[in-house]
């Protein structure tokens, strides 16, 4: 199965966020990630057998336990690699980047090596928002990001969630695997 490590906002501010992305992007012709696939990615674990599921629960669980739980907060539309040369669109994060990015590192140096990511990608904090196929058009894009600029999403990180990628022609499912309550 493929899996990966995330924090996934409540499902109220999911679906917030992705109405004002609505609503900001209306000229921008992207293909959005659903409500219900938002989420912040810790790592990716590639392929990794069902009967490892139970180990790489019990090392997230043992580090998420270690931090408390702490307040995310999401502002500010950008990209990789840039605006005008979009691969992913985002949500920034404004505020809990640092804490985030130790919770990252935790969690991944306590998977067995055998479990960590073969290629680790250097951690950015962010949510995903979009994979344009094709450049988005620039004015469009600048319209939505100034729209967007003001709008701030924030919530208060509990848990790291092990989630199961299943991809299929129209886009991929994600399903929770297991839960890893903050309680440091």
């Amino acid at each position: 199965m493929r899996l990966f490590l995330a924090v996934v906002p409540p499902l109220a501010l999911r679906a917030e966020i992705a109405g004002a992305v609505a609503q900001a992007a209306a000229g921008l012709r992207v293909r959005w990630t659903p409500a219900e696939n938002l989420h912040l990615t810790l790592a990716f674990l590639d392929e990794i057998a069902a009967a490892r599921l139970d180990g790489v629960l019990s090392a997230v669980q043992g580090a998420a336990a270690r931090h408390a739980p702490f307040e995310l907060a999401l502002q500010g539309l950008g990209a990789f690699d840039s605006l005008r040369h979009a691969r992913v669109l985002l949500l920034r994060t404004a505020a809990g980047e640092l804490q985030l990015s130790r919770l990252a590192a935790d969690v991944v140096a306590a998977l067995p090596a055998a479990l960590r990511p073969q290629q680790p990608r250097a951690f950015s904090a962010h949510l995903t928002l979009a994979r344009p196929r094709t450049p988005p058009d620039p004015g469009a894009l600048q319209a939505t990001a100034d729209a967007l600029a003001a709008r701030r999403f924030g919530f208060s990180c509990q848990s790291v969630a092990v989630m199961e990628s299943r991809l299929a022609p129209s886009g991929a499912t994600y399903y929770e695997r297991g839960n890893a309550p903050l309680r440091g």
